[in-house]
């Protein structure tokens, strides 16, 4: 996600390496500590990994774009990158902060009829794997 999001630098392998690392590590970092605060401190549940997978690499790499662009691109390319991550993150939150409004709305406690309604068995296509004792 990190160097999908810059693909437009000309920067080395090395650089893109690192940029590549620091972004992995940022994802894990994410996962592993941020996820849970964000959980136990807003009640943020981020139930498909999208805010550690690629919203925070893509944030970072935008920050690298906006860095690596106000040192060597032309004049007025960092703010153009400025810009678009700033857009980026407003339809971004707008549209998580809607879809959680909207969820608001969906019935979390089925009736015992539409669990029935909802629910699929599936074992009995699968018969190489042993049941459960």
């Amino acid at each position: 996600v990190s160097m999908g999001a810059i693909p437009h630098l000309a920067i080395g392998p090395g650089a893109a390496l690192l940029v590549g690392f620091f972004g992995g590590c940022l994802s894990c970092v994410g996962f592993t500590h941020i996820g849970p605060f964000l959980e136990a401190r807003i009640s943020l549940r981020d139930t498909c990994g999208v805010h550690s997978l690629h919203g925070m690499p893509g944030v970072y790499a935008g920050v690298v774009g906006i860095i690596t662009l106000a040192a060597m691109g032309p004049p007025g390319a960092a703010v153009a990158e400025l810009l678009t991550l700033l857009v980026s993150l407003v339809v971004a939150i707008g549209g998580g902060l809607a879809v959680g409004a909207a969820s608001m709305f969906i019935d979390a406690e089925p009736s015992t009829e539409k669990r029935a309604i909802l629910a699929f068995e599936d074992a009995s296509y699968f018969d190489s794997v042993p049941p459960e004792p």
